[in-house]
């Protein structure tokens, strides 16, 4: 397993855990080298092939029906109800009335029922002194814990509306419950913010979102191994420290004045006249035809090989279009705008091109689809990778 002083290899890290069932415990500030490991435990852990290391870490119940959501297993912990369809099942076998300290903790109202793990009961990927709350549906929710992953103070995002609008103590996050559903079991392995969630799931199952056009989904980009999509993370982490530091060219600019979101405000950068633009030359026949426009579209255009950033994939094309807004929106005519074309997520390995919008006329189906803009800082802004929506959205979580 990754060490504060080692290098991280999610490979070996995975191995060693699935031999050994030694998942790491949720940690306060964990170093970035333990952040990573413990996203190596829960994708291993939630990979199929490792149905052992799973049952050894995780609250497993048999799945009845076709509910595949976590919802079975919040009626397994909470007492039982038989109103309300509740059985109980793990209550008294894994949970115990909650402690003064515990309650406060969770800064939980006066007159609520609060619930804490026994000892020697509480999973290994959930940290040992997590307080449940039982709200007025009969289910219960998280009053505090630590979460997995990232080490911050949270609690479940309904939490505040059954504890007279306050929040645990320290509150940081709110988090979900990562659960595994097979045909036969459902499997909840430990507690972490959406994002984070929605990492898991990518890195174990990276596709693109259903109902997408198959000629905006380019077939040549296999999706990557969980593996090496998480050596990917750790390496877009230090190439975030090599940002900071000044040590790496990257394409950046001041916020200045403006009051647009930094994301937009980096891509136009980007533009004709811009000072960024020369990071930029216009489109070979090769990037046309990942991207589908032919020699003669105007506003087409690739990095330069010599001297696009280190994160930036290859396959980028970037399109600046006149802007056609819906009649009677109000929205100015003759704007131009500037997008992300076609790429490849060089982290997760699957792109394309996007879905409508632009100078096509048509309505965009997926806003996010290949890829985003990821960037650091609030003022002085820099361009760290164009990546999948739900990579974006986690990398702020990781130390």
């Amino acid at each position: 397993m990754a060490d504060d002083e080692g290098a991280f290899d999610a490979a070996d890290v995975m191995s060693n855990i699935v031999r050994t069932n030694t998942v790491p415990p949720p940690k306060r500030k964990p170093s970035r080298l333990l952040a990573l490991s413990m996203l190596a435990a829960v994708t291993a852990a939630t990979l199929s092939d490792n149905r052992g290391l799973r049952n050894a870490v995780g609250v497993v119940i048999a799945r009845e029906g076709t509910d595949a959501s976590a919802k079975p297993i919040w009626k397994a912990l909470s007492p039982k109800n038989t109103r309300e369809g509740i059985s109980g099942s793990l209550h008294s076998i894994m949970l115990k009335p909650a402690t003064a300290a515990g309650r406060k903790l969770a800064q939980a109202a006066r007159g609520t029922k609060c619930f804490m793990f026994k000892q020697d009961q509480c999973p290994s990927m959930i940290y040992k002194d997590t307080v449940f709350m039982l709200t007025a549906s009969g289910l219960l929710c998280v009053a505090y814990t630590i979460s997995y992953v990232n080490g911050k103070v949270g609690c479940s995002k309904n939490y505040t509306k059954h504890n007279k609008g306050r929040k645990c103590k320290g509150w940081q996050c709110f988090v979900d419950l990562h659960h595994v559903a097979t045909r036969s079991y459902l499997s909840g392995l430990c507690f972490v913010p959406n994002a984070i969630n929605k990492l898991i799931e990518k890195i174990v199952n990276p596709r693109p979102v259903h109902g997408l056009p198959d000629k905006n989904i380019e077939a040549s980009y296999k999706a990557h191994k969980p593996h090496v999509i998480l050596d990917n993370i750790s390496e877009l982490k230090g190439h975030e420290d090599s940002i900071r530091a000044g040590d790496v060219d990257c394409v950046e600019c001041q916020r200045g004045t403006s009051k647009g979101h930094p994301s937009k405000l980096l891509l136009t950068s980007l533009m004709p006249g811009q000072p960024n633009f020369v990071y930029l030359k216009r489109a070979d026949s090769a990037h046309r035809r990942l991207a589908g426009v032919g020699t003669r579209d105007e506003g087409i255009y690739q990095f330069v090989s010599t001297s696009r950033p280190d994160f930036i994939h290859p396959s980028c094309v970037i399109q600046v279009y006149t802007h056609i807004p819906p009649k009677g929106s109000g929205q100015p005519k003759n704007q131009k705008l500037i997008r992300v074309l076609h790429c490849r997520c060089p982290i997760l390995g699957i792109g394309g091109t996007k879905v409508g919008g632009g100078s096509s006329g048509e309505e965009s189906k997926s806003k996010t689809w290949p890829v985003v803009l990821h960037h650091l800082g609030k003022d002085d802004l820099s361009l760290v990778v164009f990546c999948h929506n739900e990579v974006n959205l986690a990398l702020d979580f990781i130390p």
